[in-house]
């Protein structure tokens, strides 16, 4: 039994591992010359970790040879560098970031992700290199969703995409730089402007990463105008308006930091979005710690649930209803006739 991984938990991960192994996995620490704690912590982790399967080949390094912008700090673990990808952690992977970085070693050697065809068949139109930070606190049960999206977008964009997971305690400057205040917290490229805050919705986010690897980056804002046609789109509370105006019927979810029922909500809707098609647009409104949205009644409660035609509120599902009641609230506003008499 080793010091950080106990006897339980290295029995869970040998059957995992061999359950769904099929490729060695490569994984790089890079400590600094004169390893701090957090950097004595992780290599020790990580050794434990590789003893438990022999695919898992770890390289320990005090710095890089040379000079490089994705490891700035210690320690840094890079995954999956034998397979050109850009795979990174800033800070040690730990409580719940550990199960993210499992699942990261898995998919690496699958060398396969489950990311949808529609994203795969677009990696080719990445044009130049993209740095996506996903910052994080070890505490956070969603963080590892969304940092395992960016790195299954690393993965499959072949050195385009650099999915960095930031330990935002450990990276206090960075942190503060963003503004990071909730977590999972996402920034593209260094700009304060493509911040999202909660799990991404993987169409449109991939949208938003798109536009920033042309030759002339478009804002936020443009990367939006081609919504996914499913799927729950992410916006802030200011676009509301001019996403509601685009479409007849529209669900919007308003949710907000740290809220577990939200997850289960948000789920139902993803379900909806698909079964209904271009009946009914669905969207999400993180509001943060606010419940203030510009032009429309206070939000009292999360999740809320309401349903507009066009700009004009039809209906408001206040708290987690019980999913055979939202379902059925959603689909009988989906069969409404609006105002048009369509």
């Amino acid at each position: 039994m080793g010091q950080y991984i106990d006897m339980n938990s290295e029995n869970e991960l040998r059957s995992l591992f061999q359950k769904e192994f099929k490729n060695p996995v490569q994984i790089d620490i890079y400590t600094g010359e004169k390893p701090n704690d957090f950097s004595k912590f992780t290599l020790e982790l990580l050794k434990e970790l590789v003893s438990i399967d022999s695919r898992l080949q770890l390289n320990v390094h005090a710095q890089p040879d040379e000079p490089d912008e994705l490891i700035p700090i210690y320690p840094t673990i890079q995954l999956g560098k034998n397979l050109g990808a850009d795979i990174f952690y800033w800070g040690a992977p730990y409580q719940h970031e550990f199960n993210g970085f499992i699942s990261s070693l898995v998919f690496l050697s699958k060398q396969e992700t489950d990311l949808p065809e529609a994203v795969k068949s677009r990696m080719s139109e990445l044009v130049s290199p993209v740095k996506l930070y996903v910052f994080v606190t070890p505490q956070c049960p969603y963080c590892p969703y969304s940092v395992i999206i960016g790195h299954k977008m690393a993965f499959e964009s072949k050195g385009k995409i650099a999915s960095i997971c930031v330990e935002a305690q450990e990276n206090q400057e960075l942190s503060e730089k963003f503004n990071v205040s909730s977590v999972p917290h996402q920034v593209i490229n260094d700009d304060p402007e493509s911040t999202s805050i909660g799990v991404p919705n993987i169409s449109t986010f991939f949208e938003q990463i798109l536009s920033y690897s042309k030759n002339e980056p478009e804002t936020v804002e443009e990367a939006r105008e081609e919504e996914p046609s499913q799927g729950l789109l992410l916006l802030k509370p200011e676009e509301i308006t001019k996403a509601l105006g685009k479409h007849k019927k529209t669900i919007a979810v308003f949710t907000g930091d740290d809220c577990e029922q939200c997850e289960g909500v948000k789920k139902i809707l993803n379900e909806l979005s698909s079964e209904l098609g271009d009946d009914v647009k669905f969207i999400e409104i993180n509001l943060g710690k606010d419940r203030e949205v510009p032009g429309y009644q206070p939000i009292t409660m999360i999740p809320t649930v309401i349903s507009f035609e066009g700009e004009k509120e039809h209906g408001r599902w206040i708290g987690s209803l019980p999913p055979p009641i939202l379902k059925s609230k959603v689909k009988k506003f989906s069969e409404k006739k609006t105002d048009d008499g369509k």
